[in-house]
């Protein structure tokens, strides 16, 4: 299937049209809803976007934020993906947006998998407004990793949360699952750098979801995929 891509030459340009896109199709859910969601995935590429929608006048009391993944780690932690979006999304101008935390305090993520899981119960009858994802040099997505023991249960169980323990990155993970992120009004990648765009081309050259998980979200008709890129 043809991926809708859109390549810009600096992490601004992109911010300024993609931050516009998101904001519309939130807008479009609040109009319909009330309210909106928006699942962000973690690491450095957003970081720039985070920090763009967070000066944007707009309507943040009424939208809902989570991750698509997180790192079992203490929420003050550098490597946490919920630090992260805390520090640079959940400020300013969209500090009033909600957010719902996939960690908790215990001490293993299998310990906490029924936890998390009740604590988007609330939210399984509906579809998620806007899903923006990331990539790894791997070909994961979320924290659904080729190398882990849970790869087959992430891309097949009903639940909307499953632990990882991946075998090629550090710490135990939480993941929303390819049907919970799939059940989504719209899905973005965002990449950034020529090493991911070789990535996504041989992503896009096979179906094989086991050696790439993100072919997963790639190679489907649910939620069409749109790419944003950045050179710089």
């Amino acid at each position: 299937m043809t991926i809708n891509q859109n390549k810009f030459e600096t992490s601004t340009e992109l911010c300024q049209v993609f931050g516009a896109q998101i904001l519309a199709l939130l807008e479009k859910g609040i109009a319909q809803k009330g309210q909106a969601t928006i699942v962000f995935s973690g690491g450095s590429t957003p970081k720039p976007l985070f920090e763009h929608l967070s000066k944007q006048d707009f309507q943040w009391e009424k939208v809902t934020v989570l991750l698509a993944d997180d790192r079992w780690l203490s929420t003050e932690h550098q490597d946490s993906n919920e630090n992260l979006v805390k520090t640079h999304f959940i400020q300013d101008k969209a500090s009033s947006a909600s957010f719902i935390s996939l960690v908790s305090e215990k001490a293993s993520v299998f310990d906490a998998e029924d936890e998390i899981e009740a604590r988007l119960e609330h939210l399984a009858s509906d579809a998620f407004d806007v899903v923006i994802l990331g990539m790894g040099d791997d070909g994961h997505t979320a924290s659904i990793f080729p190398c882990s023991s849970q790869l087959t249960t992430a891309l097949e169980t009903p639940r909307s949360t499953i632990g990882v323990q991946p075998t090629t990155a550090p710490y135990e993970r939480i993941s929303l699952t390819k049907q919970r992120l799939l059940n989504a009004r719209h899905m973005f990648l965002h990449i950034k750098g020529e090493s991911k765009a070789e990535v996504l081309k041989h992503a896009l050259a096979s179906q094989d979801e086991q050696e790439m998980p993100i072919r997963a979200f790639l190679h489907q008709t649910q939620t069409p995929m749109t790419v944003f890129w950045s050179k710089g």
